[in-house]
């Protein structure tokens, strides 16, 4: 049975209720959940944990695969915490899937979100046992420079600075890391028909043009602007 976080927008609690203990803390779950497009913020669906389907790349792609828009998130053997979120999900294959309204995120030491530039195209990845192609899940790169890439060994990954497809980060604190822990969760509901069908839109964040959801971050008792998650663009490099 598949495990699903559900958000209370017009009710008293912003904290969400789940079933199972999750990667995210409450406070990072509402930033994450508030950036995302208003119609994929009601509920949470864990479509992968390597804690429940074990640390296996062929089990995490098998299970997002055409799954719709999702979130991965990643805690590093040095304690890191931070991931992506995908506008299209993933598709198996050698081609590049989504739009500007992905984004990458870091929650530790503190929740930061880092927006598309609209520099490059090359959102959410996903292949395998290709020769000639990268093998492995990421999103923002192209062969081996990738802001945040999984490998298909499952087991390392690399997280290269600035580079210019998100804002300026550095999500793991260092060009590699080892995973010690997994999730992908699919937000809203599963489309209907390709996501790939859907209109490509041009915003760089949601929350931008939501002043529901930044009166409900501030709420939560954080400065949750939205600005304050991100670097400033002028510090990016092309």
């Amino acid at each position: 049975m598949k495990t699903v976080i559900f958000f209370s927008v017009l009710g008293k609690s912003l904290l969400p209720f789940t079933s199972c203990r999750s990667l995210l803390s409450h406070s990072a779950t509402i930033v994450i959940n508030m950036h995302l497009p208003t119609n994929r913020r009601s509920e949470w669906t864990l479509l992968f944990s390597s804690v429940l389907h074990g640390s296996s790349f062929s089990q995490m792609a098998t299970r997002i695969n055409g799954e719709g828009p999702c979130i991965v998130i990643v805690m590093s053997s040095n304690g890191k915490t931070f991931g992506c979120f995908a506008s299209a999900g993933f598709f198996m294959g050698p081609r590049f899937h989504g739009d500007a309204t992905s984004f990458l995120f870091e929650v530790q030491p503190q929740i930061r979100i880092f927006s598309a530039t609209g520099l490059a195209k090359n959102y959410a990845y996903l292949n395998v046992q290709q020769s000639s192609m990268p093998n492995g899940l990421g999103i923002g790169g192209y062969e081996s420079t990738w802001p945040f890439f999984i490998y298909e060994e499952y087991t390392t990954g690399i997280t290269l600075a600035n580079i210019c497809s998100f804002e300026k980060c550095h999500l793991s604190g260092s060009d590699s890391f080892v995973i010690s822990a997994i999730e992908v969760w699919r937000v809203g509901e599963k489309p209907h028909s390709s996501i790939e069908n859907e209109p490509t839109r041009n915003e760089k964040s949601i929350i931008d043009k939501d002043p529901q959801a930044r009166a409900l971050l501030e709420i939560s008792g954080r400065t949750m602007h939205s600005e304050a998650y991100r670097e400033p663009a002028a510090l990016l490099e092309s």
